[in-house]
């Protein structure tokens, strides 16, 4: 008996143990700076007379019900199911040195088999220091996994005689003071998840909650071991 207290005491342990160390932990991981300092840091990149500019994701909402969207997360980051569809918003900030002439954004969504959901997007002109209106993206969960989120940007052209006419060099798009590039920049994720997945997991904490009682019994009747 008091062999049986004491394995069921060693395996409580243990999987608390298990399911503390794999509970995401953020702090200290990314630098808590303001959004003052961040374009500070990134206006001290040289970029010559090209424009620069920034991109912030101010928002990822799911257009599933909210109490299933609550129930999709992993750790602390949201998770959405296949099929689904999540708006995404986002703000563009001149940190360059000179006017950008409006132009026109290419967001696409990037799959781990290939697959690729994007979105145009018309921008307005932006003076130095301008933010623009946030910009809402609409896009499908196509697949269980990661699915990366890239920005690339083409200005208009001065001259131009057609809607759709702009420069070669493409502006330089920002998403922190380390990350920047004129090309399939990306600067968020989201994370698809399956029916099967979903409800397979909600299954196994339903189940684990479960053992609780039986769990408890065990522990206190190793100490009743010990008192008597």
């Amino acid at each position: 008996m008091e062999l049986k207290c004491l394995l069921v005491l060693i395996i409580t342990v243990y999987f608390t143990l298990l399911v503390w160390s794999l509970y995401p932990r953020y702090e200290n991981v990314i630098p808590r700076i303001s959004r003052d300092q961040r374009i500070a840091n990134m206006k001290s990149i040289p970029i010559g007379n090209n424009v620069g500019l920034f991109v912030e994701e101010i928002s990822i909402e799911s257009l599933i019900p909210s109490w299933k969207a609550s129930l999709c997360k992993r750790g602390r980051e949201p998770a959405f199911l296949v099929g689904s569809r999540f708006n995404i918003y986002i703000q563009l900030t001149n940190i360059g040195t000179r006017r950008f002439r409006g132009g026109e954004i290419f967001i696409p969504v990037k799959w781990t088999s290939g697959r690729i959901d994007f979105w145009r997007k018309e921008v307005p002109p932006l003076n130095v220091d301008e933010t623009s209106e946030p910009i809402r993206l609409n896009f499908g969960i196509l697949e269980p996994w990661f699915g990366t989120i890239h920005v690339e940007c083409q200005e208009h052209s001065p001259t131009r005689t057609s809607p759709r006419q702009f420069t070669k060099n493409q502006p330089i798009m920002f998403t922190s003071e380390k990350y920047y590039s004129q090309k399939d920049l990306q600067f968020s994720s989201v994370f698809g998840q399956s029916e099967v997945e979903f409800f397979t997991l909600w299954a196994l904490i339903v189940a684990a909650i479960g053992l609780i009682y039986p769990i408890l019994k065990d522990v206190f009747s190793f100490f009743k071991c010990f008192l008597y």
